[in-house]
């Protein structure tokens, strides 16, 4: 089951679709690389496992993985939350400690079918864009 729970308060959780789509889960090495040229001359290269600030874009298509209306309020006014509260968010059996990347577009949504009068059941296309902490 996927699902994104504020830390603090976990009366606060929205369940994400299971097809959601990690749209960036294999872009980000996982191992890092510092090389640079000592004073005497010779070659340093540092190596070393990255566990914090990975990005994360989750998204639903047209296709798959849509958000009803009521969840979509719910993980907008989690985005709006500006006291970089801290979720936890659990993709299958893997769960990450993240907040919302707002230096992306933290969270977006539209509806599949433009309607006038959506209600808490209107499907809505989605990304939500966070960072491992």
């Amino acid at each position: 089951m996927n699902k994104l729970t504020n830390v603090v308060d976990p009366t606060k959780t929205v369940d994400l679709p299971d097809d959601i789509f990690f749209d960036n889960e294999f872009d980000q090495p996982t191992v890092r690389q510092s090389s640079r040229l000592s004073i005497g001359g010779k070659h340093i290269h540092q190596r070393g496992q990255t566990f914090k600030g990975r990005k994360i874009a989750l998204t639903g298509t047209e296709s798959i993985a849509w958000l009803a209306r009521k969840d979509v309020v719910i993980v907008q006014q989690m985005a709006n939350t500006a006291l970089n509260e801290q979720y936890e968010l659990t993709l299958g059996d893997k769960t990450y400690s993240v907040i919302f990347d707002y230096e992306n577009a933290p969270f977006v949504a539209k509806p599949v079918v433009a309607c006038s009068d959506p209600n808490d059941e209107s499907w809505y296309t989605f990304s939500i864009n966070l960072i491992t902490v």
